[in-house]
């Protein structure tokens, strides 16, 4: 039997093959492989090549390859149709990537009919706080910084933590910036290299992480306010209702789903229980997956109207369930954020 052995290559960039690589400042590092939340970039097996796009229309266009390419080698195109927008406020010109004159880094951008203040990333070393099995497949790890202080960033952004040398996994960040600390849930279920070297992690252990990554950022209004949440996509809704009640404590009326797989597997519990004693405009659900579907519990509740803004965080097909239940009540899609992670 003649055998045959499968090739990579190289994709062109099409409507939706937003990466494209510079084989000229490509120095085959693969800083761009290891920080690729969705995995969606390999390693060329031709050593010394340029890395590969495998799975381009599973991208999130979060463009964290092009913030850790060395070189500048990667070159980002969004979709024209997700092309994001600047307006100088002086003048009011408009500028989209990729034109010439754009305006100065890390200052507002339109995004839909959000305003996000973006923030340069920094690496920066912290020191392991606590490591806390909150569930049978989460753990809590709070670090806390060192020599100098967390840089700024906003609920529902995200950071990279070195696992080993060229490694680094993604994990959203679940409380409010304070400068001091950073805490993240880890989902243990299916173990990986990140959850193994999270878990296992001691106390006064010395971490380096690179922050703030994201888009997924709240937006604060007068509107009821929907948060849906699937085991640790809890993480960015987290820092979002603690701004809001916390900070921000604009009344807003807020609602929070919250999918667990069973009752035993719940975790915040007592947490959320204190917000809902302490503010009289926060409510919770607990959903479990093993007795209905998320869908189900949401329709059941009356909680939807169309003037809901709803955020969701979870793995794609939690987002999809979710998205539609909205749309078929009314909720106008641009009030619709959400967050999706592999799974």
């Amino acid at each position: 039997m003649e055998k045959f052995k499968a090739v990579l290559t190289p994709n062109p960039v099409l409507p939706n093959h937003v990466v494209k690589f510079d084989h000229t400042k490509c120095i085959a590092c693969y800083q761009c492989v290891s920080s690729c939340r969705c995995n969606v970039i390999v390693e060329n097996p031709t050593k010394g090549q340029p890395p590969i796009l495998v799975y381009p229309e599973e991208c999130w266009h979060c463009a964290v390859c092009t913030e850790n390419c060395p070189t500048g080698a990667i070159e980002f195109e969004h979709p024209i149709n997700q092309k994001i927008t600047w307006k100088r406020k002086d003048t009011g010109e408009m500028f989209r990537i990729g034109m010439d004159n754009p305006p100065e880094p890390y200052t507002v951008r339109a995004c839909g009919d959000r305003q996000v203040q973006l923030y340069p990333s920094e690496f920066l070393n912290v020191k392991v706080a606590e490591v806390e099995k909150v569930s049978r497949f989460v753990v809590r790890v709070k670090f806390e910084s060192m020599a100098v202080d967390i840089p700024k960033y906003l609920p529902g952004h995200f950071c990279n933590v070195k696992i080993k040398e060229d490694v680094y996994r993604g994990y959203s960040i679940s409380n409010p910036h304070d400068g001091k600390t950073v805490e993240l849930f880890i989902d243990t279920f299916e173990e990986g290299i990140g959850v193994r070297f999270l878990e296992n992690l001691k106390e006064a252990e010395i971490v380096e992480m690179q922050m703030p990554f994201g888009r997924f950022i709240y937006t604060a209004k007068d509107t009821p306010l929907l948060l849906f949440a699937s085991g640790t996509g809890i993480s960015p809704l987290k820092a979002m209702i603690d701004l809001e009640l916390g900070t921000i404590k604009s009344g807003r009326v807020t609602h929070l789903f919250f999918q667990v797989w069973e009752e035993q597997d719940r975790f915040l519990k007592q947490y959320f229980d204190h917000l809902t004693s302490k503010y009289s405009n926060f409510t919770y659900t607990f959903a479990y997956e093993s007795k209905q579907t998320f869908s189900e519990t949401i329709k059941q509740s009356g909680y939807i109207t169309e003037h809901t803004d709803a955020y969701i965080c979870g793995a794609k097909k939690v987002i999809e369930e979710v998205e539609r239940v909205l749309l078929d009540n009314n909720v106008f899609w641009r009030n619709i954020y959400y967050e999706s992670f592999m799974q």
